[in-house]
C-alpha cells in the first residue's frame, strides 16, 4: 500500500472513530468532525418518502387518474372544450365562461365564509352568502345539473344534491362525458358526510382514547359503490380532469381506517399514490401509524392491544407491496427529521420484529420471500432499531442480491456493513468499505451533494458538505 493510500485509510478510520465516539455507534452521523485532508464526511441516507415510493414502482391501477388541477381551472377548461365542440362563437363562449367563473367564485367565497363561521361556532354566514345565488344560464345540461347539485350540497340540502347528480347520470353517455366522474364521486362523498360528524363527536374508549368513527353499514356500502362507479367511469374514458378516480381510492382508504383495517388502507393509499396523487404520501404515514402498538394499547389495554397490533402487522408483512411501503415509510424522515413521524420510537422495532418473525426459517442463502430491493432498507431499519443481528442477516442478503445483478449497487450496503464491522474492531475492513462509499460519490468543493445509490435515490441519498477553508467538514 503506498503512502497516500495509507494516509487516506488512516483518515477514513479517524473519521469513523470520531463519529462513533460522538454518537455511540448508533443512529445517523450528523456531527461536525475532522477528516484526513478534509475530503468528505457523510451521513446515512434517510431518503425522501415520495422519492422512495417512486422507486418502488408501485403497480398503477388501470383507468385511474391523479391530477393536481384546481376545481376552477378544470371546470372552465372542460366547459370551454364542450362549447367549442358545439360551434359556439368566441363572444358567446366568453359570456358563458364569464358567468360560470362568477358562479364558481361566489361558491368559493361561501366556502371561506363557512370556514370562518365554523371557527366562531355558527354556520349562518355561509347560508347568507349563498342566498340568491343561481346556476348561470346557457350551460350544457350536464354542467347545469352538476352545479345545481353542488349548490344544494353547499346549502346542506343533501337529498336535493343527490337528486341533481343522479339526474345527471341518467343522461345518455354522450351528454355527460365531462361530469359523470364528478357526479359519481360527489354522490360517494355525500355518504361520507356522517363520518366527519362522528369523528368530531366520537366516544372515549375504556383506556381514555377516542374510539374509531364509523359510518352506518348503509352509508358505507353506498359510498363504496359510488367510489367504484367513479373509477369505472374514468376507466371507460369519461373525463376526469380533477383526478377524482384517484381521490376515490383515498376516500375508500379512509373508510378502511374507520373500520379498523389499516392494511387495506395502506393498499388503497398506495394505489392512489401510484395513480399520480402525491397527497397520498402523507396519508400513508397516518395508515402506518394506525397499525403500530401504541394506539391499540391505549384503546384496548396492554395485552389485547399488542395482540391486535401484532395480528395487523403480520398481515402487512405477508403482503409484498404493503410490506415494502411500510418499510419505506418508517425508514424515511419526516419534515421534522425523524423517520417515524408522530409514532413512538418503538414503531421501527415492532415492525422489524414482526417481519423477522414472519420470515423465520429462511436459510441464509435464500431470501426469496423478500423483494431484492427491500433488503437494504430492512437492514438499515433493523440497525437503527438496535437489532444488529437481524440487520447483519438482511445485509448479507442485500449484498448477495447486488452481486447476482438483481439490484444495482447501493451505497447503503457498504455504509451499513462498515458500521457493523466497526463494532467488531476490524478497522482495515472498515476503511476499505468507507472508501467504496466515498468513491461512489462525486465531490464538490463547496455546497451539498446528493447522491442516490441503488434503491436509495430521488430526494434521498448521501449528503456531503464541504466547508472550504474552514478546516472542518459538516454532515448536514
Amino acid at each position: 500500500m503506498n503512502r497516500n493510500a495509507l494516509g487516506r485509510r488512516v483518515g477514513v478510520v479517524l473519521v469513523l472513530v470520531v463519529c462513533v465516539a460522538c454518537l455511540g455507534g448508533q443512529g445517523v452521523w450528523g456531527q461536525s468532525v475532522l477528516g484526513e485532508s478534509g475530503e468528505a464526511i457523510w451521513r446515512m441516507p434517510g431518503g425522501d418518502l415520495r422519492g422512495e415510493l417512486d422507486r418502488l414502482e408501485l403497480p398503477k391501477p388501470v383507468g385511474v387518474v391523479g391530477n393536481a388541477v384546481s376545481t376552477g381551472d378544470a371546470g372552465a377548461g372542460d366547459l370551454e372544450a364542450v362549447l367549442r365542440a358545439r360551434g359556439l362563437g368566441e363572444a358567446d363562449r366568453a359570456r358563458v365562461l364569464k358567468r360560470y367563473r362568477a358562479f364558481r367564485e361566489s361558491m368559493r367565497r361561501a366556502k371561506r365564509w363557512r370556514a370562518d363561521a365554523w371557527a366562531g361556532g355558527v354556520v349562518e354566514p355561509e347560508r347568507r352568502g349563498l342566498m340568491g345565488l343561481a346556476v348561470p344560464e346557457g350551460l350544457p345540461l350536464e354542467f347545469e345539473l352538476y352545479l345545481r347539485g353542488a349548490l344544494h350540497w353547499k346549502k346542506g340540502e343533501v337529498g336535493l344534491a343527490r337528486v341533481a347528480w343522479r339526474e345527471l347520470l341518467a343522461l345518455p353517455v354522450e351528454a355527460r362525458r365531462q361530469r359523470s366522474v364528478w357526479a359519481a364521486y360527489m354522490l360517494g362523498v355525500t355518504h361520507m358526510r356522517g363520518l366527519g360528524e362522528r369523528e368530531r363527536a366520537r366516544g372515549v374508549g375504556p383506556f381514555g382514547v377516542r374510539e374509531p368513527a364509523r359510518l352506518t353499514p348503509e352509508d358505507e356500502a353506498a359510498a363504496r359503490l359510488w367510489f367504484a362507479e367513479t373509477r369505472r367511469y374514468s376507466a371507460a374514458g369519461l373525463s376526469d380532469s380533477l383526478g377524482l378516480s384517484a381521490a376515490s381510492l383515498g376516500q375508500e382508504a379512509r373508510l378502511a381506517l374507520s373500520a379498523g383495517d389499516p392494511v387495506e388502507a395502506i393498499r388503497l393509499y398506495s394505489q392512489q399514490y401510484a395513480a399520480g396523487d402525491a397527497s397520498a404520501a402523507v396519508s400513508l404515514r397516518v395508515a402506518v401509524e394506525a397499525m403500530m402498538p401504541s394506539g391499540f394499547i391505549l384503546m384496548h389495554g396492554p395485552d389485547e392491544g399488542r395482540a391486535r397490533s401484532n395480528a395487523v402487522m403480520r398481515r402487512a408483512a405477508e403482503d409484498a407491496w404493503v410490506r415494502q411501503v411500510v418499510t419505506v415509510v418508517l425508514v424515511t424522515p419526516t419534515e421534522r427529521g425523524g423517520g417515524l413521524g408522530r409514532m413512538d420510537s418503538s414503531a421501527g422495532l415492532s415492525w422489524v420484529g414482526t417481519v423477522s418473525h414472519w420470515s423465520e426459517g429462511v436459510n441464509r442463502e435464500d431470501a426469496s420471500m423478500f423483494e431484492p430491493a427491500e433488503l437494504s432498507r430492512l437492514a438499515w431499519l433493523a440497525y437503527r432499531s438496535g437489532m444488529k443481528g437481524t440487520a447483519s442477516r438482511w445485509l448479507t442478503w442485500a449484498r448477495l442480491a447486488e452481486e447476482s445483478g438483481e439490484v444495482p449497487p447501493s451505497v447503503v450496503v457498504p455504509w451499513l456493513e462498515a458500521k457493523l464491522t466497526l463494532g467488531r474492531g476490524d478497522l482495515e475492513r472498515v476503511a476499505g468499505l468507507v472508501e467504496q462509499v466515498m468513491e461512489a460519490l462525486p465531490l464538490r468543493e463547496a455546497g451539498r451533494v446528493r447522491q442516490g445509490g441503488g434503491e436509495w435515490g430521488g430526494g434521498g441519498g448521501v449528503e456531503r458538505f464541504v466547508a472550504r477553508g474552514t478546516g472542518r467538514f459538516e454532515a448536514g
